[in-house]
């Protein structure tokens, strides 16, 4: 190695360069795909949260519809109770009027 010429070291110096160029290319590459795989794989679970999002709020939609007929169930109860009651009251008062009567 000793005689080697300017001209034979700057060749290997060119194919080293060279070599390690195409290294750098290779290794910049797999980075790349690499990062490109994640990226692709973040919009997909970004997708599916987004999907599970619009299927949580059509659920809640759904339980908020159902509470809402509960509450009206319960007013309706409430007030069909309260009519129960007068009825029972009234009907006491028509038995006190016939029995008096008899």
């Amino acid at each position: 190695m000793a005689d080697m010429t300017n001209g034979k070291l700057g060749k290997f110096l060119s194919i080293e360069v060279l070599g390690m160029a195409i290294s750098l290319i290779f290794v910049g590459g797999m980075a790349w795909a690499s990062l490109n795989e994640k990226v692709n794989a973040s919009q997909e679970e970004t997708a599916a949260i987004s999907r599970d999002m619009v299927e949580m709020k059509r659920e809640l939609q759904v339980i908020k519809t159902s509470l809402e007929v509960i509450k009206l169930e319960q007013k309706y109860t409430a007030r069909d109770l309260q009519e129960i009651k007068q009825q029972g009251k009234a009907l006491a008062e028509i038995r006190k009027l016939l029995e008096k009567q008899e």
